[in-house]
């Protein structure tokens, strides 16, 4: 707390409840003082440190814009140091008197205490998603600053909520209405200027229906009603379930999780696209398990394992569970694929992507197709593991705009492949699997959680088309030309632009590998994860 004084500047005392101007209480006294008074100025905080005289009983810290003078503050504190917070801009002659008896000490040294505060940017990128009562928020700014969330019945007004955060990203349910929201920077001199500010619509369930079925086994303790809160509109009559964090904000957890939070995407255009589950598996007939789909985020100035920068800005959506014969049993599986590089290089593809049939993890890498752990006493494993690759292709008129390809790796899938009854769900920790377990060791915590993504830019081929000016495309789920208002028609884009296969990384290689570790909280993914 403070108050202000004649000269529009006071020191805010953290050791007292008022910071009222302390009125002489006794006559000055002959004796000295304290001594070695030293200052630190951190941001707007202020901290006073010296030595008192033995028999003093409390301490007057005095206040001036020039040397000599008290006409700041005069501030009563009990002992050495002392912190006063949020201090103004401006420079002050700052000395120490003690109590002895019924009268003040002489004056200690003086020092002078300039507080030069430079007040964070604002947050920038505020975007918004509604799913329900769900509202998250994401922006762009230090992923390890603290920010006030402020959110008001008008613009620029605070009169519903102010939240503090931690990081760029929250998440919380809200009643309906309309909010006006924006963010600030909490600095070391309080709060920086706002963002911009976004509109928050709030408002009952739309009567669509959501596309799908989950098991309910993938709920862990979480409702079926609060699962569903997390859908967005896919503007064909249905809505469909979207990513969501594994610990809801109300606490409760799920068995199963989506990888990477799409908030995390800083390229704007990328994260602005709503990701939905079954969107495109709808248009080919194919239902696919809602537990499956797994996101994977990767940006500019990303580093890799191989220690390869990231030139592209790229987000994939793919339906890659690993605790579901499905994976073995179908060839095609729904991907989303969203680049943005340098160059001009802009890709955002949605189909059936190609995956191949599945072989042992033993067998040579083929360019599409699943490797699985098998149980084949022949193939002895250290550690289970899987690999997918993945094609897909956009053509119009019968010739490519885009031939595109994804590799992603499970370490620690949750079933292997019975090659005997490839419906048969066999886990990993299964007595049987012993015979390929070649050190014996402990699998019983494989969840497919800790997975790798090569995020990839294809051949984008855009540039050999008769209709050179062309970058919007429809297609079918196999990426075959069909009109716009085909009800099976998938909206693509792809740039103008021909080049074959430009690199993901400052290395020159093709694809970036993004590691995605979600097994925090593994002891609660259930075997569908």
């Amino acid at each position: 707390m403070q108050r202000r004084h004649k000269g529009g500047m006071a020191l805010a005392a953290t050791v007292m409840l008022v910071m009222a101007p302390t009125q002489s209480s006794g006559p000055l006294l002959a004796q000295s003082g304290p001594s070695g008074l030293t200052a630190r100025v951190t941001g707007g905080s202020v901290t006073l440190t010296w030595t008192a005289p033995a028999d003093a009983v409390g301490h007057r810290v005095e206040a001036g814009s020039a040397p000599g003078l008290t006409n700041l503050a005069m501030v009563a504190v009990t002992s050495p140091p002392a912190m006063f917070q949020h201090v103004p801009v401006g420079t002050y002659y700052v000395r120490v008197r003690a109590t002895i008896g019924a009268g003040w000490t002489t004056p200690s040294n003086e020092v002078v205490v300039r507080v030069s505060c430079v007040p964070p940017p604002p947050p920038s990128a505020l975007d918004a998603t509604v799913s329900g009562t769900l509202v998250g928020l994401g922006w762009e700014g230090d992923e390890n600053a603290t920010y006030r969330i402020e959110a008001g019945s008008a613009p620029g007004v605070t009169d519903i909520a102010s939240l503090p955060a931690t990081g760029t990203r929250f998440m919380i349910h809200a009643p309906p209405g309309r909010y006006f929201v924006r963010v600030r920077t909490v600095g070391p001199c309080g709060l920086g200027p706002a963002s911009a500010e976004t509109v928050v619509a709030v408002g009952l369930a739309t009567a669509a229906p959501i596309y799908g079925e989950v098991d309910p086994q993938a709920l862990g303790t979480c409702t079926a009603a609060l699962h569903d809160a997390y859908a967005v509109d896919g503007g064909d009559g249905y809505r469909y379930r979207t990513w969501h964090p594994q610990r809801d904000p109300s606490g409760c957890v799920y068995a199963h999780e989506h990888g990477d939070d799409p908030h995390a995407q800083a390229n704007v255009d990328i994260r602005s696209a709503p990701v939905r589950f079954g969107y495109i598996s709808r248009r080919m007939g194919q239902f696919e398990t809602h537990e499956g789909y797994k996101v994977f985020v990767a940006n500019h100035g990303d580093v890799d394992a191989q220690g390869a920068s990231s030139v592209v800005d790229s987000r994939i959506v793919l339906h890659m569970g690993t605790g579901d014969p499905q994976r073995f049993g179908i060839q095609y599986h729904s991907l989303e694929q969203r680049v943005s590089g340098p160059g001009g290089v802009r890709v955002a593809i949605q189909a059936m992507a190609d995956s191949g049939g599945t072989e042992s993890i033993c067998a040579p890498p083929a360019p599409a197709g699943k490797r699985a752990t098998v149980l084949d006493p022949a193939c002895q494993l250290q550690h289970p593991i899987e690999a997918w690759g993945l094609t897909v292709g956009i053509r119009f008129q019968e010739r490519p705009v885009y031939l595109g390809w994804v590799g992603t790796g499970v370490m620690g899938p949750i079933t292997a492949l019975d090659p005997g009854n490839p419906a048969r769900l066999l886990y990993v920790w299964d007595p049987a699997m012993a015979a390929i377990n070649r050190d014996g060791l402990d699998w019983s915590s494989a969840r497919g959680c800790d997975r790798v993504a090569y995020h990839a830019v294809g051949y984008v081929l855009n540039a050999e088309q008769h209709d050179a000016e062309r970058t919007i495309f429809y297609t079918d789920a196999l990426g075959e030309e069909v009109l716009p208002n085909d009800p099976a028609a998938l909206r693509q884009e792809v740039g103008r632009r021909f080049a074959m296969a430009p690199p993901a990384t400052d290395d020159g290689q093709f694809a970036f590998a993004a590691h995605h570790d979600h097994c925090g909280l593994w002891t609660q993914l259930g075997l569908r994860n």
